[in-house]
């Protein structure tokens, strides 16, 4: 009976203890507020290709470049670079 109890104790510790793991892993995936259009970040998300990507990321950032630091739409188009960029790194392009 003792060795019954232990091993409840035990296994719901466990499921406890992967449940709270879950739930700080999720914190990670909580989605981020996107700026700008969700059409670029869909257009970014359908393509493929690295160079096409890196074109994306270019011209994003030569539109912020063009743009006066505090302009809105640098912000927007520095999160259109940041996101080609992370897409590039998911794709294994660097």
């Amino acid at each position: 009976m003792e060795k019954t109890k232990l091993w409840i104790g035990i296994s719901c510790a466990v499921v406890f203890f992967l449940f709270v793991g879950v739930l700080i892993g999720m914190e990670d995936e909580s989605p981020v507020e996107r700026i700008g259009s969700q059409l670029v970040y869909d257009r970014i998300d359908a393509i493929t290709n690295c160079n096409d990507l890196q074109s994306e990321f270019d011209r994003a950032y030569d539109n912020v470049e063009a743009r006066q630091p505090g302009d809105r739409l640098r912000e927007i188009s520095a999160a259109y670079g940041n996101y080609a960029d992370k897409r590039m790194r998911a794709l294994g392009c660097y």
